[in-house]
């Protein structure tokens, strides 16, 4: 048997590749990347410390906003308990690829915004 179907289809299934990804996948990859944070908070490396206080925030939204039925604390609990030093390692790479590519696109959208913040503001020429 598959992943459960989440509550709200029509909020995932359309639009990008991913977002019918997350569809058929559900939460659990969300949940890992957001255990991968909370080890990263525990590891006593403050840069690594630091980087996992800022990408949980990211994490912690996303099962809620694919399925808010979702039991994200007993996902968590159980997740915490299973994953092995394997699974994490594989798991910090895709997340940590997840995390650069959307940073990179907050970037692109930070530069278009300051391109149109740049046309609105420059003089307007006479007619």
């Amino acid at each position: 048997m598959g992943p459960p179907i989440p509550r709200n289809p029509g909020r995932c299934c359309f639009g990008s590749v991913s977002n019918l990804r997350a569809c058929k996948t559900g939460p659990k990859p969300d949940v890992d990347c957001l255990v991968v944070s909370m080890r990263m908070i525990g590891s006593g490396d403050p840069p690594i410390s630091k980087a996992g206080e800022i990408s949980i925030f990211y994490w912690l939204g996303k099962p809620d906003d694919r399925d808010p039925s979702y039991d994200l604390e007993n996902n968590v609990a159980d997740e915490v308990q299973s994953m092995s030093p394997q699974t994490l390692h594989a798991t910090s790479a895709r997340c940590g690829a997840e995390m650069a590519k959307r940073g990179q696109s907050l970037h692109e959208i930070g530069e278009q915004l300051q391109r149109r913040a740049a046309q609105q503001n420059a003089p307007k020429s006479p007619s």
